[in-house]
């Protein structure tokens, strides 16, 4: 799976997190409101499936990550939290 290749249903969604597809399926409300998944009539006959680009999706995990940093009282572990978020995701060298 490339970088910049379209993700298709929740399945793959889910893979990207690293997560169960139930999990995935949770988020729906949050990612749907960002724009982070949109979607498309697929297959035949054509059927509604929920699709994502996975730098969207990088990109809302972050700022979803900083909004909780910045919500939270007890920062510090948060902040250790979030470097691990930060590195199962590959963004270290955005912010290092």
């Amino acid at each position: 799976m490339g970088n910049d290749e379209l993700l298709i249903g929740w399945k793959e969604i889910a893979a990207f997190f690293k997560c169960s597809e139930r999990k995935a399926r949770s988020l729906k409300p949050l990612l749907h409101q960002s724009g982070s998944i949109f979607y498309m009539h697929l297959g035949k006959p054509p059927r509604k499936r929920v699709c994502a680009f996975p730098l969207r999706l990088r990109n809302w995990a972050t700022i979803m990550g900083l909004a909780i940093i910045l919500s939270d009282t007890r920062s510090m572990m948060t902040l250790v939290h979030f470097v691990v978020f930060l590195e199962r995701f590959n963004l270290s060298k955005v912010f290092g």
